[in-house]
């Protein structure tokens, strides 16, 4: 888990995870982006995304980090894609929310992929 600490109150304003480590196959899985809402729109995703896929690949030595992202959130899949994530699958009325069904796009980013855009990254 990242913690991302506000630069004025050194106060905790947003978490990333990254579970379901698979050694054997050297993938893992984004979980839990979270910003409070006061902190969102300030460019924190960009900077959480790039520490985690900075440890997943380079400190793990992964070849694959996968995440899952709703429908309802187009704002986050475009950060996602602007980062190098490609869409694999979308699953359908995937959870239901106060009697409304989201969707989820599977998303995921390979290393070399990750190498290739990581100086646009810096």
């Amino acid at each position: 888990m990242f913690t991302v600490l506000s630069q004025t109150t050194a106060s905790p304003i947003g978490h990333i995870s990254l579970g379901k480590l698979n050694l054997q196959h050297r993938s893992a899985r984004i979980g839990k982006v979270l910003l409070a809402p006061e902190a969102r729109g300030h460019g924190y995703t960009p900077v959480l995304l790039k520490k985690v896929l900075s440890y997943a690949f380079n400190t793990l030595q992964l070849h694959k980090v996968s995440l899952g992202v709703f429908d309802t959130n187009l704002r986050a899949k475009y950060i996602y894609e602007k980062f190098g994530f490609i869409q694999e699958g979308y699953f359908r009325d995937h959870v239901n929310v106060d009697n409304a069904y989201w969707g989820m796009y599977e998303m995921s980013i390979l290393e070399h992929e990750w190498r290739a855009l990581s100086l646009n990254h810096e």
